[in-house]
């Protein structure tokens, strides 16, 4: 298991990584930096209750590999965004009879 601040590192570049991330969002109006920092202060929160070392570092752990799946279900998204957009502007490639 690793060890706390190992955790904490991984979710300290985690958050820095969503945060830079917000800006390419393509739903302007979603507040990725926003959510974020109120996913995480409340994930702090509910740690800092915590009393047991081991639980504690279970938990974040969790919380950590949550928001690495986030992380990249958003890249995800952004580069979907960007292959429709150029899509968009620049037609399909491919002749649409089959032929080439």
């Amino acid at each position: 298991m690793p060890h706390f601040n190992i955790l904490r590192n991984r979710a300290r570049k985690v958050y820095k990584e969503l945060i830079r991330l917000s800006p390419q969002h393509p739903d302007p109006n979603y507040q990725l930096a926003k959510k974020t920092r109120e996913c995480f202060r409340s994930t702090t929160t509910r740690l800092e209750s915590i009393k047991d070392q081991q639980t504690k570092e279970d938990e974040m752990a969790k919380a950590v590999a949550k928001a690495q799946w986030i992380r990249k279900e958003i890249e995800a998204l952004i580069f979907l965004a960007r292959y429709r957009e150029l899509k968009r502007r620049y037609g399909d490639s491919r002749n649409l009879d089959g032929q080439s």
